[in-house]
């Protein structure tokens, strides 16, 4: 009897630690779960934002730096330590990008590889639609004298997709671009896009 108490006594604390185990692992998996959500949730935040509001977060500014120590703190194109800006070569992934997404370039040479002959008063828009084809929209802002280009870009909940990145002059031009959509393309969606003041 003495022996088969023991036993009992010995599965019991063995199932009782291995409850303990299972208990433990379930909270640090819920917990890990919880995590990747709320980061999958802030990841979509940040690529919805303003760009300008972007690059104001605390996200941007520590990818910022990072770039920035990477490239020894000079431009990669010509050395220049003086105005320098971390360029996106992609923004397919905003909000998580890896750091060769980024690259050091003082302001000359960031509007040198951007090619732009904009005027100040340039906006520059982000816009696709899920029923259109981009080649479509392309072709209906280059009719009206804006500049503009197919570019493939990321959506959190709909995954890459090609969307036309178009430069309209002038103070109203979201007023604009929103009476075009309206008219010939009422299901897209659009953001703006960095320009001369605060591209990055």
């Amino acid at each position: 009897m003495g022996l088969l108490r023991g036993i009992r006594e010995g599965l019991r604390e063995w199932k009782a630690a291995l409850d303990a185990r299972h208990a433990e692992e379930g909270r640090k998996l819920l917990a890990e779960r919880e995590e990747r959500q709320r980061v999958r949730k802030r990841e979509g935040a940040l690529e919805r934002m303003p760009y300008a509001e972007y690059l104001k977060s605390p996200e941007w500014r520590a990818r910022r730096a990072e770039a920035l120590r990477r490239d020894g703190h000079a431009c990669t194109e010509c050395g220049s330590t003086v105005s320098l800006q971390v360029h996106h070569t992609t923004y397919r992934r905003r909000g998580r990008e890896s750091l060769s997404d980024l690259e050091t370039l003082c302001r000359d040479c960031h509007r040198g590889r951007h090619g732009r002959d904009e005027s100040e008063d340039t906006t520059r828009f982000l816009v696709d639609s899920p029923t259109r084809a981009a080649s479509e929209l392309e072709e209906c802002f280059n009719s009206r004298g804006w500049r503009a280009s197919r570019e493939l870009t990321f959506g959190p909940d709909d995954g890459e997709r090609v969307a036309v990145a178009v430069a309209i002059p002038g103070v109203d031009a979201e007023y604009k671009l929103m009476s075009i959509i309206r008219k010939h393309f009422p299901d897209a969606r659009w953001r703006e896009i960095p320009t001369h003041g605060y591209w990055d």
